[in-house]
């Protein structure tokens, strides 16, 4: 209270004073006086609550799109447009994903109070104008309030996250696995949590509403590591033809500094059905995607891939002894550039070889033994 009435303490108003003289104006503190207002607005807590209901008791930090203020235009086309044109080259050319993309957009500004629980993945070589789309739609059709163009994952999804507050749109450039294999879980967790805790340097922390969606930008092909059962990642490669083509930019960015096209994009997504829609559900599969997923096979899976097809024309159950096998694997590492600490120790590797159906370990008075069952193997 004390910083804020030195802060405002210029700001000045005309209160009128009745005295037995009559009335005059009287330059006295508007702050001073607002304090002690029986009627100004009182609130319990602030939260963010875009385009959504809002309890009495909380004050709402949302107000509006920055498109909105915008008038429509209906001579204007957006199909006709070379914003269109650019988001599906982002799209590579894909009718399903440029689809699914157009959706995941228009429940950003028709129910942002929804989560897709699900998140983009845009790769090309450097120079596809992947970031200045999402610029121009964060900026101008959000308002730069609520998004954010970040390269460095960790101010996101970090312990101290002060950018995320109150945010609905995030888009993480120059993504590589050198960062996000180390921050997985909390990306996971970003995208269908349904609260953030937001912690700044020196202060406190708090929770907060979660609305945010997340882009994920990237110039190399392994930038996040995608499981087997993911259902978050949509994962895209866009077309690379117009890279170094300057007229075609020149073009794209007169456009998106117009700023004629905001309003009309922004009515295009309003008018998308998108009622029931799961984007879970729908999100499209493609090959990068599925690219990402095999780049993430555990190193265990891959060797025991390799191994099965060593068993071509032999018996469905093949018994060896537990010692023979880890140094099988300690050779298939070293053929495949997997050494070092990469190299998990033969208690690692029998712990993991547990959870694999169709591999079974003995003891006898001869040691530990391993039966592998050919066909529950290769079906897990």
């Amino acid at each position: 209270k004390t910083d804020f009435q030195s802060v405002y303490k210029n700001l000045l108003y005309d209160k009128i004073i009745t005295n037995n003289r009559g009335e005059y104006a009287k330059q006295v503190s508007f702050v001073s006086d607002w304090f002690k207002d029986e009627n100004c607005r009182c609130y319990k807590s602030m939260d963010f609550f875009p385009k959504c209901e809002v309890p009495d008791h909380v004050y709402n930090s949302f107000t509006w799109f920055n498109v909105e203020d915008v008038e429509p235009d209906d001579s204007l086309d957006i199909e006709n447009s070379r914003v269109w044109s650019h988001l599906f080259n982002l799209c590579g050319h894909d009718d399903e994903v440029f689809d699914y993309v157009l959706k995941w957009l228009a429940l950003k500004v028709q129910r942002p109070y929804e989560l897709p629980k699900t998140s983009l993945i845009f790769q090309s070589e450097q120079g596809a104008g992947k970031d200045s789309f999402f610029d121009w739609f964060g900026n101008n059709i959000l308002g730069n309030e609520y998004y954010v163009n970040e390269d460095k994952a960790s101010l996101v999804f970090g312990r101290f996250n002060a950018k995320i507050e109150n945010k609905l749109l995030i888009v993480l450039n120059e993504t590589n696995a050198r960062d996000t294999v180390e921050l997985i879980n909390g990306i996971k967790n970003g995208i269908t949590r349904t609260t953030n805790e937001i912690e700044r340097k020196g202060q406190g922390s708090y929770n907060c509403n979660n609305f945010i969606s997340y882009v994920f930008l990237a110039n190399n092909e392994y930038c996040l590591p995608i499981e087997g059962s993911d259902r978050r990642f949509v994962a895209i490669q866009c077309n690379n033809s117009h890279i170094k083509n300057k007229k075609y930019f020149t073009r794209l960015h007169k456009e998106f500094t117009s700023k004629k096209y905001d309003r009309v994009f922004f009515d295009f997504l309003m008018d998308i059905d998108i009622e029931g829609y799961n984007f879970t559900l729908n999100k499209p599969i493609t090959d990068y995607y599925r690219i990402l997923k095999h780049q993430n096979v555990p190193m265990l899976a891959r060797f025991l891939g390799d191994y099965l097809s060593s068993f071509h024309g032999t018996s469905a159950i093949h018994k060896l002894r537990a010692g023979e096998l880890y140094d099988n694997f300690k050779s298939w590492c070293c053929d495949n550039g997997f050494n070092g600490d990469r190299v998990p120790t033969s208690t690692k590797f029998g712990t993991d070889l547990h959870f694999y159906t169709g591999v079974d370990k003995k003891r006898d008075c001869k040691g530990s033994s391993y039966t592998i069952d050919q066909e529950s193997l290769r079906s897990y």
